[in-house]
């Protein structure tokens, strides 16, 4: 340890005070790198275990793979772990009333794979063999047959076939068994040992419950071909190709698109930060960077005025250091050296703080949050190297960059300056003058305050400096945060309803319409676990529109590399794609309740809001200019335009861009139309909506309403439960991680404002003390103190705002690579910013008044610096 260094340690001994507010902000700093760190390692997490708990712990899926091509997948590189499955087929339930869900799926996994894929045990074991089964309560409940553990059954299982003899997959829905038929059925005699919750992995559209059984030696010896899961050692962008090579190394067979049968657990992929999409991989990249940018940015401002207020304390002492020989690489060395003792300190402090208060908050929010998501994980601390490793990396960057800054200023500094202290304080040539109108507007004591500020440039623009980043970073969050979550909205699907039924035939569409048999669907609406309804028959038909009734986004994107007589023609075959909804909510969307009647002329109601993805990019397209007075023509019948909207009914979703026009119009308009040919483009049967805080309940309910009435077919019930219990509880840990980020990011600018202006107020509290010496009393003090206050507030608007908008658009830019969303500032966030800046400045610079009234004014007066 050589002079300079024992001097600095000496120096931070003496400067007790002002190396623990060092240490202190280098703490708190390492602390908020290492809680960002920990905490997206612990939400990433958290997201793989509940990724896995619904759809397994598996990354790549083969199907149908020849028993004699497992072993290229079994010793390939990146295999961690393979399990067989195989769907052996469908076995018809004669006794089922459940109408949509008319077969038994028998699925077989092998030991491993039970384990992988996650199935809910209610009752009973899991299958030892191939001739025990387990059954899900929803099939025993819907069956019609009251199955119990114990009891033996007998299915006659075959692949299912179209009337056109086409084979359908599991998630192909039909399920009419009057047009369907088996072939290749074997007959099987199973046990049943278990009962289980039907498996969240299994699409619940699909026309079968699910019977899961082992894939032992015996039924193993049956199958020429299984499918084979795949958990992979090292999760990189290269495992799409790389799979790719396999399947074909395997002889995978290929489906009608000449790819080969192959399927990705996307959602635990794109936990581990893989997608199958570049351009979603740059964006995501390009945000990791650009919120490490912004953490590494406000601890610098932290950190740095830790370290330039040691090094203005110091300069006198390296001034006296340089007088006897002290190089510039010498002084440098003490600012830097002291970086390095404070950070050999204060990084494991960190570490070890932001840790455990992570570790702390997660027990505390656990409990709420487990309760709000309805999940059964909860969070938990992880440390990871990686997490760990960059936290520390980051620190140090961090301080370096801090500590560099004042060392280099203070190495330039000449002896004699250093001595004398006038570095901070500067007159220029000619004398320090403001304008008279600020005397007339501000008085004595606001021409003071600006006199102040001119004299001390430096300190004044370190504050502004602060303030204009504190206010740009909150800025920026909040924007970033806004306008991901609408990006997050636009790629998901917009169902506005927990269930829906929907008739197998033309018969349910009538009962729902005709009083006959409509007291079951009244019945239904008026159950206690209905919030609210509504009933949609679709219809289909045909007009022409010219050009300009399209928006100039629409034209680009509908005309693609179509030739102009290919765009004329598809113009002249634009359908019309009628939702007919409930009269009363139809008038929810005009200015008026219309007289309804069924003549040729029909009020509809434009859905102009449409979808569109293009090259991996997520858009909303307004099809048509909002015209009024618009009116289409079909077949003799006029459709007049009552109004626009991008606000959906129940029961309707938004459509991709192509040559339709959503509509809406009341039922009442169209009925009866429907078997005359008007639609021209054919027409569906009526499917109830229904919304509900208990789903499952509801449908129950249904069933058994169904169940009692003898004489009616169930319908097609389809609950959304599962999809929408999905969607809240990834909605509410981006909330969570998003304002939880938000704080973060205030707190480091409250930190970074008030560490600013205390330093700087009381650096300056000799300059105080002789004001008050010469006569100024404490109310017209506080008064230029305000007035300071002030000018520093509007200073950092001044260049805050427009750098925080160009900032914005960077950011948005960044999301628009995949996203086509509107540019929206945060008007909200403007707001609390403004008057944060304001407000925080004031209580600032009011505490540091504080401290400084405390000292005399003689012993002010002898201090050279704080």
């Amino acid at each position: 340890m050589n002079i300079i260094q024992k001097l600095t340690i000496s120096y931070l001994k003496e400067n007790k005070r002002q190396t623990l507010v060092t240490l202190i902000g280098v703490i708190l700093s390492v602390t908020m790198i290492t809680a960002v760190a920990t905490s997206a390692a612990s939400f990433m997490d958290l997201l793989q275990r509940r990724t896995i708990q619904i759809d397994g712990n598996w990354h790549v899926l083969y199907e149908d793979v020849p028993k004699e091509s497992l072993s290229v997948i079994e010793n390939d590189s990146d295999t961690k772990a393979t399990f067989y499955s195989q769907s052996l087929g469908h076995a018809r339930l004669d006794e089922n009333k459940y109408s949509s869900k008319p077969y038994f799926h028998l699925l077989a996994f092998n030991e491993s794979a039970q384990e992988a894929f996650p199935v809910n045990l209610i009752q009973g074991r899991f299958p030892a063999n191939s001739h025990e089964i387990l059954l899900s309560k929803d099939a025993i409940y819907n069956s019609g047959v009251n199955y119990q553990i114990g009891d033996t059954i007998t299915l006659t299982v075959g692949q299912r076939v179209n009337e056109f003899g086409e084979y359908l997959s599991p998630s192909d829905w039909g399920g009419d068994c009057n047009i369907e038929t088996l072939v290749d059925t074997k007959e099987y005699t199973f046990t049943i040992v278990g009962i289980t919750s039907e498996p969240r992995y299994i699409s619940s559209w699909g026309p079968a419950f699910t019977v899961i059984t082992a894939l032992d030696s015996e039924l193993d010896a049956t199958l020429s071909s299984v499918d084979v899961s795949v958990q992979l050692s090292h999760i990189t962008p290269k495992l799409y190709n790389h799979a790719m090579q396999v399947a074909s190394e395997a002889n995978v067979p290929k489906d009608a698109t000449e790819s080969p049968m192959i399927a990705f657990n996307k959602e635990l992929l794109r936990f581990y930060g893989v997608t199958g999409n570049d351009s979603m991989n740059l964006m995501i990249y390009s945000l990791a960077f650009f919120f490490m940018c912004v953490i590494m940015i406000g601890s610098v401002s932290v950190i740095y005025n830790a370290f330039s207020i040691s090094a203005s304390k110091r300069m006198k002492h390296l001034g006296m250091l340089a007088s006897v020989g002290a190089t510039k690489a010498q002084k440098r060395s003490a600012i830097l050296f002291e970086g390095v003792v404070i950070g050999t300190i204060a990084i494991p402090l960190g570490l070890l703080f932001g840790t455990i208060g992570m570790g702390v908050t997660f027990n505390l929010v656990n409990p709420i949050f487990q309760s709000a998501a309805n999940m059964t994980i909860a969070l938990r601390l992880v440390i990871s190297a990686p997490s760990i490793i960059i936290a520390i990396l980051f620190s140090i960057l961090t301080i370096f960059i801090s500590a560099w800054i004042p060392a280099r200023r203070a190495a330039k500094v000449s002896p004699m300056i250093a001595i004398r202290q006038n570095t901070e304080v500067k007159i220029p040539h000619r004398a320090v003058k403001t304008s008279k109108v600020v005397s007339k507007i501000f008085g004595i004591e606001g021409d003071l305050a600006l006199k102040n500020i001119k004299r001390q440039k430096r300190r004044y623009r370190a504050t502004v400096f602060s303030l204009i980043l504190s206010f740009s970073l909150f800025l920026i969050t909040t924007f970033f945060l806004n306008t991901l979550q609408s990006a997050y909205n636009l790629t998901l699907e917009t169902i506005n309803y927990d269930l829906y039924m929907s008739g197998d035939s033309t018969d349910y569409g009538y009962a729902l319409s005709h009083s006959s048999e409509s007291l079951l669907i009244d019945e239904i609406v008026s159950l206690p676990s209905v919030k609210d309804y509504n009933y949609i028959q679709k219809a289909y038909t045909y007009t022409s529109i010219t050009e300009d009734l399209l928006t100039e986004q629409a034209i680009e994107l509908l005309k693609g590399e179509q030739s102009d007589t290919d765009f004329s023609a598809l113009l002249n075959q634009f359908e019309l794609k009628i939702y007919g909804i409930r009269d009363d909510v139809f008038n929810r969307y005009i200015d008026q309740n219309n007289e309804i009647s069924n003549s040729s002329t029909i009020p509809i109601v434009v859905i102009n809001t449409n979808q569109f993805l293009k090259d991996n990019k997520y858009m909303q397209v307004n099809l048509l200019k909002e015209i009024d007075h618009l009116t289409f023509h079909s077949n003799e019948y006029q459709f007049n335009v009552l109004g626009y909207t991008s606000e959906l009914p129940m029961g309707i979703t938004y459509d991709f861009l192509s040559n339709n026009i959503p509509v809406i119009t009341p039922l009442s308009a169209i009925e009866g139309m429907f078997e005359q040919g008007v639609f021209d483009g054919g027409y569906s049967n009526l499917s109830l909506y229904l919304t509900s805080d208990d789903t499952s309940t509801l449908e129950n309910e249904i069933v058994n309403l169904y169940q009692e009435a003898n004489s009616l077919t169930m319908p097609s019930i389809f609950s959304l439960q599962k999809s929408h219990e999905s969607q809240k509880q990834l909605e509410l840990l981006i909330s969570i991680f998003a304002y939880g980020f938000i704080c973060l990011i205030t707190l480091i600018c409250l930190v970074n404002v008030f560490n600013t202006i205390t330093t700087s107020m009381l650096l300056r509290t000799r300059e105080f003390a002789m004001i008050r010496s010469v006569g100024m009393d404490s109310k017209s003090f506080n008064k230029m103190i305000r007035f300071e206050s002030l000018f520093y507030g509007l200073k950092a608007l001044l260049y805050g705002i427009p750098l925080s908008i160009g900032l914005m658009y960077i950011v948005y830019q960044i999301l628009k690579s995949n996203f086509e969303i509107p540019f929206t500032l945060p008007w909200s966030s403007f707001i609390i910013a403004i008057f944060g800046i304001f407000i925080f400045v004031g209580l600032s610079m009011w505490y540091s008044l504080i401290q400084i009234r405390k000292l005399n004014i003689i012993d002010a007066l002898k201090q050279e610096n704080i």
